[in-house]
């Protein structure tokens, strides 16, 4: 009987972390690659959740079309993303649902390009406290 209760605990804690702590990548696919007149100077990312959005004014472009009621889009300045994770442990104080992503970026910079990729509907945010020497940027 000991045994069996070792074994649940073991089991229901496993299953805990691999729910709560385990990195889930999100399905990004690249929708779309913009010019901008504008000069990037670094890279930053955002989520985009409908029809309007800073970026379009401050970089004078217009969004790629997309069907906001079923996917959000995700823009990247400078660099394309190579993979965004997400843990579900990671919400942040922004309502309900809000995870702290964490993309990893291309090497290469262009200076006039904007990225766009579609994603899930999933509300994901940066973690406006990390400092931005914490960008991951692979090959």
């Amino acid at each position: 009987m000991i045994l069996l209760f070792v074994f649940l605990g073991l089991t229901t804690s496993i299953l805990y972390y691999n729910y709560y702590y385990a990195p889930i990548e999100v399905d990004i696919k690249k929708i779309a690659v913009v010019d901008t007149q504008n000069t990037i100077i670094g890279t930053w990312w955002s989520t985009i959740y409908g029809n309007e959005h800073k970026i379009t004014t401050q970089y004078n472009i217009k969004l790629p079309e997309n069907d906001f009621t079923r996917y959000n889009l995700v823009f990247s300045t400078g660099r394309e993303i190579k993979r965004i994770t997400y843990r579900r442990i990671d919400q942040l104080p922004l309502g309900k649902d809000v995870y702290k992503a964490v993309p990893v970026f291309k090497k290469d910079f262009f200076t006039h390009k904007i990225f766009f990729y579609r994603i899930n509907k999933l509300n994901l945010e940066e973690d406006f406290f990390s400092k931005p020497e914490k960008i991951i940027i692979e090959d």
